[in-house]
């Protein structure tokens, strides 16, 4: 009998590891295929630049396989040096690290920082180690990290002047722009990021190269488990437990539970980095028990970043940190044999209850703290002065000057009001009466205040009118209700209101809209010295998904009316004209201040001064 000695595992795949990691190449590549054609749809510097960075990503990864087999060559031991280097290159595998990297970095990433970046994980994390089978960290996680660190400033979803494609606001990647406008990944709206759910999970918005498109991703993870190529317990396990626990922080955080489990699986490179780096075989346990494992620290870890760190992404950092407890995780669980199932299955349920419990905790103290409302102070933008002589109301009283100066604010919406005598003697009107009438005045605008009709006293016998109604009159007291208006009116007598509206297209995330929108707008004009001093958008400034866009230039937008001359506004044949070199602050929503442009000029229509 023959005795044949050997290293373990004696059981061995027919596939080798090289046929392995191209089965992963294809995979990876389709992915990219998708990240060229969304890019060429944008411009074709984007499809290129695109391309470039594979290109240098994989090239500075040879570069740096070079320089380290050419380190480590020992003539007499490694024999001809062609065949040792291209040997070590090949098993090394480091096209796959480049190919990861290059997904992970966004398409306005400068070329040196590519550079950087596919040197440091390739020299500095896989060969430092000894090379592939040796290296501690995932290469490609620790060099993505390693840019956001010393390149997160230049990592920008565009190239120079095209800040708002890809439902960009401003620049910011959606995964920033979402955590600004919520408290951390605390709630489960879009709605600020000018990306709809379907987009987020086609990947039809910029952000890195590969990691947007969620569905696709999740495709190819299905035929590359199914194929063995990486092993389903990680990603499984992983986004079960960030599954379970996005149900428990939506509770806290009081969101939507479907939403905010759609934007913890289609945001950011989480489902790309469950797939494609967590299953990485060098730096994962060796078990089928621990990939399973550090699939529930992974997806723990990740929720964790996301709600209470620094850092809007957290997969890369979670990778970093699962590749550290991996080899504890070997060590204790190596040689051993589970005869009894329940203690893994109890080890991995008490560690998943752990994770829910920590991050509900964490949600619940990261969420606003609730204290007492505080008051309402509006400031006035602007105040006008008028001044109203009553006559006499009956023989027991005496006539009374009423003064008034009253508060508007940007919109020219009376906001305050402050008067000295409204009656004489002072109590001869209840106050309760006229706290009503100043908190009526103060809800409406000048305009709607110039629609009323003034209160009415008989001018031949000088006594009250009686069946007079409306808000601005107090029943029993005409004259002090006069009193109040007149001296309103005073106040606002050279101010003229011009009002027109408009039907036009609204500028939405996807194009034009298919109906028009209707704009109202009220313009108060000084009609002693012809100035235009406030355009009062009543309707339609903004689709409902770019409102809140609207809300943080509108200021700066009407402001460009303000004592404008109306012969000078009238003069001007387009809105450029009138914004100049001020118009790329309203990037991305000029179509609103086109339409207020057209119905100012149609309200202003035959203006004569």
């Amino acid at each position: 009998m023959k005795i044949v000695s050997g290293n373990a595992p004696f059981l061995r795949s027919k596939r080798t590891t090289s046929q392995i990691m191209m089965e992963l190449l294809i995979g990876l590549a389709v992915i990219f295929v998708a990240a060229v054609v969304y890019n060429f749809t944008l411009g074709v510097r984007y499809g290129l630049k695109t391309i470039c960075i594979m290109t240098v990503a994989i090239l500075f990864t040879l570069i740096s396989d070079i320089i380290a087999g050419s380190l480590r060559y020992n003539k007499e031991k490694d024999g001809k040096f062609d065949e040792y280097l291209w040997h070590f290159i090949k098993s090394n595998f480091s096209v796959v690290t480049a190919v990861i990297l290059a997904l992970t970095v966004p398409v306005g990433t400068p070329v040196y920082v590519v550079i950087i970046g596919s040197m440091f994980a390739t020299l500095i994390v896989k060969h430092t180690f000894g090379g592939f089978g040796s290296n501690v960290f995932n290469p490609a996680a620790l060099g993505r990290i390693f840019l956001a660190l010393a390149f997160g400033s230049q990592l920008k979803p565009y190239l120079a002047g095209g800040e708002t494609l890809g439902g960009l606001k401003a620049g910011a990647t959606v995964t920033s722009q979402f955590v600004a406008d919520g408290a951390k990944f605390l709630t489960g709206s879009l709605a600020n990021t000018n990306v709809s759910f379907l987009n987020l999970y086609l990947g039809n918005y910029s952000a890195a190269l590969g990691e947007t498109f969620t569905l696709l991703i999740l495709v190819v993870g299905v035929v590359l488990a199914a194929r063995e190529v990486i092993n389903w317990r990680t990603p499984v396990f992983l986004f079960l437990t960030v599954a379970l626990s996005s149900v428990f922080v939506s509770l806290v955080a009081k969101v939507n539970m479907l939403e905010y489990l759609l934007v913890q699986f289609g945001l950011g490179g989480m489902v790309f980095g469950a797939i494609f780096m967590f299953t990485d075989p060098v730096t994962s346990p060796t078990s089928n028990y621990g990939k399973a494992l550090i699939g529930i620290i992974g997806g723990l870890l990740n929720v964790l970043i996301r709600v209470a760190g620094n850092y809007p992404e957290g997969t890369a950092f979670s990778i970093a940190l699962v590749n550290v407890v991996s080899p504890m995780i070997d060590r204790l669980i190596s040689g051993r044999t589970f005869t009894k199932l329940w203690v893994p299955a109890t080890v991995s349920s008490v560690m998943v209850l752990c994770s829910v419990g920590l991050l509900t905790g964490v949600s619940a103290a990261k969420m606003p703290k609730e204290g007492p409302e505080p008051p309402i102070v509006i400031e006035p933008f602007v105040a006008y002065n008028g001044t109203y002589t009553s006559p006499a109301p009956s023989d027991y009283a005496e006539g009374f000057t009423t003064n008034v100066q009253v508060g508007l604010s940007d919109a020219y919406h009376i906001v305050k009001i402050e008067y000295d005598v409204l009656a004489n003697p002072a109590t001869y009107v209840a106050q309760d009466k006229i706290d009503a009438l100043i908190n009526y005045y103060t809800s409406i605008s000048v305009a709607e205040f110039k629609t009323l009709v003034a209160p009415a006293i008989d001018g031949v016998t000088g006594t009250t009118v009686d069946g007079q109604t409306g808000d601005h009159i107090m029943p029993g007291a005409i004259y002090s209700s006069k009193a109040l208006y007149e001296a309103l009116n005073d106040a606002f007598s050279d101010l003229e209101v011009y009002s027109a509206s408009l039907e036009d297209y609204p500028y939405d995330s996807g194009g034009y809209s298919d109906e028009k929108m209707l704009m109202v707008v009220d313009v108060y004009v000084d009609g002693v010295n012809d100035l235009i001093k406030v355009v009062d958008v009543k309707e339609g400034a903004s689709t409902e998904s770019f409102a809140p866009r609207w809300e943080t230039v509108r200021e700066a937008v009407l402001g460009k009316y303000h004592d404008l001359d109306v012969a000078t506004f009238l003069s001007y044949t387009n809105v450029a004209e009138l914004y100049g070199e001020d118009a790329a602050l309203y990037a991305g929503i000029t179509f609103t201040p086109t339409r207020i442009f057209n119905v100012v000029q149609k309200a202003l229509e035959g203006y004569g001064g």
